[in-house]
């Protein structure tokens, strides 16, 4: 599998969650589906969610004092990639702002044993401490199963609305309406393989989209 998950220009945001991935538990278990797209998001004082492709700079004048946590609200960069996410057993879109997290997955998908996260599957794991932190780890390389493909193709997501407002999640083509609208039997994680090296971190779509 080339090297050729991310597109040319994509880069890890310098600042700091249909269906979109929430890490309810202390560990998610996902399988990244499609190349990521980029973008950056701030609040707004009626909160409602500003996104745009390009980078907004400065302080825009409807933005927010705070956060819901009670820190100051500020522009954040992004990653938004269409994964399966075992726990709950459907395809979701993963907008990934956790800095940590986003350079862990560029180191992986940068070294030359790991690459395209399509080819294996991601841990992330969350603490909770005086302040949330995230680490992801990468699972040694296994074949997609059919069940998760099947549910790829059912599922059909235009990631580029997320940045101008459109529809995210399109109409299920005919007769795939009941994989699209609800979750999936979820597909148990895979067996755990030989260990592999791995580098210590702690920090419009279709079927092309998915190397199979």
């Amino acid at each position: 599998m080339s090297n050729s998950f991310l597109p040319a220009g994509i880069s890890v945001p310098a600042s700091e969650g249909g269906a979109y991935t929430k890490f309810a538990g202390t560990e998610t278990r996902l399988r990244s589906m499609s190349p990521p797209i980029q973008g950056w998001e701030y609040w707004t004082t009626d909160d409602k969610a500003v996104r745009s492709a390009t980078e907004i700079k400065g302080r825009p004048a409807n933005m927010r004092e705070k956060n819901k946590f009670g820190e100051a609200e500020r522009v954040q960069g992004f990653w938004a990639m269409i994964v399966w996410n075992y726990t709950s057993g459907r395809i979701e879109v993963w907008q990934c702002k956790q800095v940590t997290l986003l350079r862990a997955l560029h180191d992986l998908i940068k070294d030359e044993d790991w690459g395209d996260p399509r080819a294996y599957d991601l841990k992330v794991k969350k603490t909770q401490g005086d302040k949330v932190s995230y680490t992801l780890t990468a699972v040694p390389k296994q074949p997609m199963s059919a069940e998760i493909k099947a549910a790829f193709k059912a599922t059909p997501i235009d990631r580029g609305a997320l940045l101008t407002g459109g529809t995210v999640f399109l109409t299920a083509p005919d007769g795939a309406e009941a994989a699209a609208s609800k979750p999936a039997p979820a597909a148990a994680a895979p067996k755990p393989a030989k260990a592999q090296a791995q580098p210590a971190v702690t920090a419009p779509d279709g079927d092309e989209d998915l190397p199979f």
